[in-house]
Formats: structure tokens, sequence, C-alpha cells
């Protein structure tokens, strides 16, 4: 049901089969020296997944709208990775998260409005507690329905995200929000 690979010296891509147990609830590969991208299949045969760390390692690529059928994700933190691309709207799909960790990444905004459409996404996510997104060049707006994410929500970091609007005053809404970071 766990596997804890993490602070080690791994390295290399990440060896398929471990992205296909139906049994596996916890995937802890953090802090190595993994690399290479995710497979595409890395939710589909994931389905009692309720948390990965992948974060600390040196993969790239894009992280695939595939991700979000591991719909019992709680904990996804990906963060200090290469990553780049859009931020899928697809973890939106995923109701039982409460940590988003992405941050230290190369991810951008795709849309042409340049709001961070993103963000509503995760309006759906009714647990979300923790929202890092900081170390990404997403030059971009925040969505004045940031105030819709979860009540539950407890922490948005943004540091050095490149967002270029004023705060929306709907993120009073926000009202268990104890950390809020957009230096």
């Amino acid at each position: 049901e766990q596997l804890g690979l993490a602070e080690n010296r791994l390295r290399g891509p990440i060896p398929l089969k471990l992205f296909n147990s139906s049994t596996v609830r916890v995937i802890s590969l953090a802090d190595n020296d993994l690399s290479g991208e995710l497979p595409s299949t890395i939710g589909a045969f994931l389905p009692n997944l309720e948390e990965l760390y992948l974060d600390g390692n040196e993969f790239s690529g894009t992280v695939l709208a595939s991700i979000s059928n591991a719909s019992r994700l709680r904990i996804l933190s990906i963060g200090m990775n290469h990553f780049t691309g859009a931020i899928p709207h697809s973890l939106g799909n995923m109701r039982l998260l409460e940590y988003l960790g992405i941050w230290q990444n190369n991810f951008s905004e795709d849309s042409l409005s340049k709001e961070l459409s993103f963000i509503i996404s995760l309006s759906n996510c009714k647990h979300l507690r923790r929202l890092w997104i900081d170390d990404n060049p997403l030059n971009g707006f925040l969505p004045k329905s940031i105030g819709n994410l979860s009540s539950s929500l407890e922490s948005i970091y943004a540091t050095s995200c490149g967002i270029i609007s004023e705060i929306p005053s709907s993120i009073g809404n926000l009202s268990n929000l104890i950390g809020l970071d957009f230096a």
C-alpha cells in the first residue's frame, strides 16, 4: 500500500510498473535525482492513490490531465522539478485534494486572457487547505472568483509568479486563510 523511496540518490526515469498498482495508496519518491517525464497513464492505474510525493527531483515535461484519474488523491506534491506548460484544469476534478504543491517549476498560463484560470477549476476541490504555486512564471491575473476556493483553505503561497493584478476583494471570503504570500 505504500512505496517510500524518498531522500536517496535514485536516478533516471521512474519504471512504469511503479505506476501500475491498484492497491498502492502512497508513493513517495521525493528528494532524489529522478528524471524524465511522467507517464501518460499516471492516474489511470492507481485508483486508490491518496498521496503522491515527487518533489525535489529532475522531472520535466508537462503534467498531463490524466493525473486527475487518480480521483482519491489528497496530496499532490511535485515542487522543485522542471515541469513546463499549463497547470491542468483537470486538477479540479480531484475533489478530495487537500494539498497542491507545484512550487519551483516552470509552469505558465496558456490562456490568451492571461487569467490564471486553473485557479477557477480548483473551486471544485472543497477540501483544499494548502495551495503552493510559488516560483512559477505564471505572469497572469488572479481571477475574481479566487474567493470561491475551499472555505477550508489555510494557505496560498504564490511568490515570484509574476502575478500582475490587484488582489480581488473576494479573497476575503476565504475565512480560514492564515497564510497569504504574493511577495
